[in-house]
């Protein structure tokens, strides 16, 4: 596992495949996401447009040469 932080919300899957919650087997994790979110469990795709409708963190800085 690394060692850096996450930046931005993510989708992951805290369940096994086999648990009895299957297919809501996802959650959405990081920075940014509500607490209201954190612990609920999500289908894939549900998961995925969940974390598509959390508001932008900020403008992100431009890379300098």
């Amino acid at each position: 596992m690394s060692d850096q932080e996450r930046t931005e919300p993510y989708v992951y899957q805290p369940d096994p495949v086999y648990s009895p919650r299957y297919p809501r087997i996802y959650a959405l994790g990081g920075p940014g996401v509500p607490s209201e979110l954190k612990g609920k469990r999500y289908t894939r795709e549900e998961a995925q447009e969940a974390l598509a409708s959390l508001p932008p963190r900020g403008v992100k800085g431009e890379e300098k040469p």
